[in-house]
């Protein structure tokens, strides 16, 4: 028996990735055709994975606490106070009736950075005999680093950004204890070293027969590489310069170049540029 998965990390940790090694196995995401998923794009080729009523239903339970926000990395940080209540937020006719679809549909699959606030108030509506947690642990400055597109001009502030990395993960481990949430923890740095180790520790807790290509890595597309950092420094450059000048650049710059700077953009060479969702920027 597979067990449903909810991925739950802070954002830009590689929960789209793992999500990813599910939904590649056969789990349900979301109706194909319903527009429910973002398109892929350069920040994740492979997709995201996560369904946009999943976010809907998520950011409806931040505003039952007063969370004025559509989510908990690009504006001010939730409160302890919001995000403890969340814990004890009794389920609404929406919230159950979202999750028969899902039931439904199993084994499914759910991902969004949100959970790591929400996976508490979920968890007792699952059915704790086919559910699992996957929490995707990454180091702070590394998230830090890949969420570089949420700070102004491109320069993370540490004593912005770590904080509220932490507070993702002190609120999910938090609710993972409390609950009793069979739960899984991988570090994303063990995708890029050890593949087969972690293949075959998430196929164990989830009842899958994974090998290191079923995770689908490309180090590559890591931007916390000295490789990634420069990257996005000549991506915020060119922006400040006049459009007719970044064409005239683009086509004197070897092509070998360009893919030796930029792999997320060949791997995603035929996915289309996708636009914000009603929720906003999804890291």
């Amino acid at each position: 028996m597979a067990y449903n998965a909810i991925v739950v990390g802070a954002p830009r940790s590689g929960t789209s990735l793992s999500a990813g090694i599910f939904a590649r196995q056969g789990y349900f995401v979301a109706d194909e055709g319903t527009g429910e998923l973002r398109d892929p794009d350069r920040h994740n080729p492979f997709g995201y994975w996560e369904a946009d009523g999943l976010i809907t239903r998520n950011v409806a339970l931040f505003e039952r606490v007063g969370f004025p926000h559509h989510n908990t990395w690009g504006f001010d940080a939730m409160s302890d106070v919001q995000a403890e209540g969340l814990g004890r937020l009794g389920p609404s006719d929406e919230d159950v009736e979202f999750l028969a679809q899902y039931a439904a549909r199993a084994p499914f699959v759910w991902k969004d950075p949100r959970l790591c606030f929400t996976v508490g108030h979920w968890w007792p509506l699952f059915d704790a005999a086919t559910t699992r947690v996957l929490l995707i642990r990454r180091r702070p400055e590394s998230i830090a680093q890949s969420w570089w597109g949420y700070f102004p001009d491109g320069k993370v502030d540490l004593a912005v950004a770590l904080p509220r990395i932490e507070q993702h993960y002190r609120m999910a481990e938090r609710a993972i204890e409390q609950k009793g949430i069979p739960a899984l923890t991988v570090d994303y740095e063990d995708y890029l070293g050890d593949a087969s180790g972690v293949a075959a520790r998430i196929g164990s807790f989830f009842e899958l027969e994974l090998t290191g290509q079923d995770l689908n890595v490309d180090s590559k597309l890591d931007h916390s590489t000295a490789r990634g950092r420069l990257a996005r420094a000549i991506e915020r450059g060119t922006e400040r310069i006049p459009r007719s000048w970044t064409r005239e650049l683009k086509r004197l710059t070897p092509r070998w170049l360009v893919n030796a700077a930029f792999p997320e953009r060949r791997t995603a060479e035929n996915a289309p540029v996708a636009e914000e969702s009603d929720h906003g920027p999804n890291p």
